[in-house]
């Protein structure tokens, strides 16, 4: 069934708990890279740094006109 395509619902005292669906292709090809060892899976969510803000008075946008004029002169 899943294997075609199916969805296949798994319920417990009539609620649902579970639904079983065939894999995608990526995760497929995820799953054997991982097990012959040419993908190593993050060890912990990747987590962007805190923005930081600029001390000076000039805005970012103002330092890239600035350096796009020097560019175009």
């Amino acid at each position: 069934m899943v294997k075609d395509g199916e969805v296949v619902e798994v319920s417990e005292r009539g609620k649902l708990v579970a639904l079983l669906v065939s894999p995608t292709p990526a995760v497929t090809m995820r799953d054997q890279l991982v097990s012959s060892g040419r993908l190593l899976p993050a060890k912990s969510a990747f987590h962007l740094p805190e923005r930081r803000r600029s001390q000076g008075k000039v805005t970012g946008s103002e330092t890239l006109a600035e350096l796009r004029q020097d560019r175009l002169a």
